[in-house]
């Protein structure tokens, strides 16, 4: 019998797809990108990712302290806060600095919860 012949190796690792809407857009405004992605995409830390990377994932890692954690590995609100401000790169209306006012208050009030359970 014949066999299929295995697919040729590659170096592409995902194939990602993004659709979005502008926000407030009523008229369906938005955009896609799709790319490959390949073994030379990867970094082996944040530290050469770009600002906007590295804020990005600073606000998702607070999304996942705020939803419990249960993802977070060893990430707490001193490392979302140390990425934020490693990747607030221009902040010229202020809104990154503002996040990281969030940051603050949601330690504080995690900080409550916590103190209240002991």
């Amino acid at each position: 019998a014949d066999r299929d012949e295995p697919a040729a190796l590659s170096d592409e690792l995902a194939h990602v797809r993004v659709r979005w809407l502008a926000p407030r857009s009523g008229d369906g405004e938005g955009g896609r990108i799709e790319r490959a992605l390949t073994v030379d995409d990867v970094l082996p830390n944040l530290d050469r990712a770009s600002d906007d990377l590295r804020f990005a994932a600073a606000v998702a890692g607070l999304g996942e302290l705020l939803r419990g954690g249960r993802h977070a590995g060893t990430l707490d609100y001193a490392a979302v806060t140390a990425l934020a401000r490693d990747g607030r790169g221009p902040d010229p209306d202020g809104e990154r600095g503002a996040f990281l006012g969030l940051v603050r208050l949601a330690e504080a009030q995690d900080a409550g919860r916590v103190a209240l359970r002991d």
